[in-house]
């Protein structure tokens, strides 16, 4: 039996992916509960026309402005947990000093080719439906970090653009959290002492 003080010389991980990765999941389920109220009263108002109540459509608005608030958490919670997998992933098999002076500075998308193959020899097949939904992924979470500002008329906004954008919402959100359960399959092909604590 170890005494106290052996169990204190105990050393571990302090690891945050499994947290980010149920952040995603939370916030991707309130997304889909809200878009869902949404649609069902943009029906609804559809079917009135043209005698539907201006506080309907502000309740759509109102529905779509909280409902953005979770894509935005969902999409960048799936990439740090990406971020922090594939690190502790890289830093569990060679060392913290190894991955900060060259593996730290590549982009995501490369620590996911690069990192696993420095570690088995094998890589995630670079053409993958994985690799393809964490580029994807990336570039939704760079939008929303590096978000431009446009000028738009109320015309233009929802003849096109309020379409398009809903659109890529939806989209970019539903992409995100299953990155992680796509991604984690394929290193698990080529990796599989690699544990189960993200879900997949």
């Amino acid at each position: 039996m170890k005494t106290e003080r052996e169990a204190e010389d105990i050393k571990f991980r302090i690891v945050a992916h499994k947290k980010y990765q149920e952040i995603s999941k939370e916030n991707l389920d309130r997304f889909e509960k809200l878009h869902s109220e949404m649609l069902t009263l943009r029906k609804k108002i559809k079917e009135e026309e043209p005698h539907f109540a201006d506080k309907d459509w502000l309740k759509v608005f109102d529905l779509e402005y909280e409902r953005d608030k979770y894509s935005v958490v969902s999409i960048v919670f799936a990439v740090m947990c990406l971020e922090a997998f594939i690190y502790d992933y890289a830093a569990t098999a060679t060392s913290h000093s190894y991955v900060k002076n060259y593996l730290d500075k590549l982009d995501l998308v490369s620590k996911w080719i690069v990192i696993p193959r420095i570690i088995t020899g094998k890589e995630i097949p670079r053409g993958s439906k994985a690799l393809q939904m964490l580029s994807k992924l990336v570039s939704a979470r760079n939008g929303l970090i590096h978000f431009k500002s446009k000028s738009s008329t109320w015309d233009d906004y929802f003849e096109r653009f309020e379409e398009e954008q809903q659109s890529k919402i939806v989209e970019d959100t539903r992409n995100g959290y299953p990155t992680i359960s796509i991604l984690m399959k394929e290193l698990r092909k080529i990796d599989p002492t690699i544990g189960h604590e993200l879900k997949t």
